[in-house]
């Protein structure tokens, strides 16, 4: 067997995000990937995601490991793989690694986009927030700052409580400012992230754009953490794409 590192982007609209779920009903993007392996080897197939993504999110660039059988080329299994794979999966690399290699645990940093706009367009409608408001997007800038470093992220992610910590380091974070068509692009980088930690700190950022929430609240949400938190706003899951896995 050879384990091989896979790159690979999704559309998340029609999946549960990235994990296998155990209802029938429910599919995600490992769960097709696994099911076109399994065919293409004949075995039952496992691969091991750098981590979830939430259902509705999509990614630029998902990286996983799986072992295989060496039976034939990266070229001839990349083709094999997006021939069966369904149109909103795309295997764009496969590549040979150390048999020790793990996607998650060797992952360095990840990287996230969320974009919005203001200038709704129906063919951006699966992977841009339409927001009908003026954002004051300096001040959201400003605040997005308060981010950066080691912090405790339990305010802006849920089930926080059931992990072994929720500290997160943010290694840098900001706003690219409208685009010819319109949207604003959010970046952020860290080491690791909580389940809907960018949904959240982009939710806060909004409300901070809007005037309906001071920086000096936005600092204490992040002082004192606590679940479940009334002031922090979650954006919906289709304006985010995970866009980078650093190792």
């Amino acid at each position: 067997m050879m384990r091989y590192k896979l790159t690979l982007s999704y559309d998340g609209t029609n999946y549960c995000g990235w994990q296998r779920q155990p209802k029938v009903d429910e599919i995600g993007v490992e769960q097709r990937i696994e099911e076109v392996l399994s065919k293409i080897y004949g075995i039952e197939i496992d691969i091991f995601g750098q981590g979830r993504t939430d259902a509705g999110v999509h990614a630029l660039a998902q990286t996983a490991h799986v072992d295989l059988p060496d039976k034939m080329s990266e070229e001839r299994l990349l083709r094999a793989m997006n021939s069966l794979l369904p149109h909103d999966i795309g295997i764009s690399q496969i590549e040979p690694v150390i048999s020790d290699f793990h996607a998650r645990f060797d992952a360095k940093s990840r990287a996230y986009i969320y974009k919005l706009t203001t200038k709704p367009n129906p063919l951006h409608r699966h992977f841009v927030l339409s927001q009908f408001r003026n954002f004051d997007l300096s001040c959201m800038q400003k605040a997005s700052s308060i981010f950066l470093g080691e912090h405790d992220f339990t305010s802006f992610s849920i089930q926080a409580s059931l992990l072994p910590h929720a500290r997160c380091t943010v290694l840098s974070i900001g706003f690219e400012p409208e685009n010819e068509e319109g949207i604003i692009s959010f970046h952020i980088k860290a080491n690791r992230f909580l389940r809907r930690m960018v949904r959240r700190m982009v939710g806060s950022l909004i409300m901070v754009g809007l005037g309906r929430l001071t920086m000096a609240e936005l600092q204490d949400i992040l002082d004192n953490p606590r679940e479940a938190d009334p002031k922090v706003y979650t954006v919906s899951a289709h304006g985010l794409a995970l866009s980078e896995v650093e190792y």
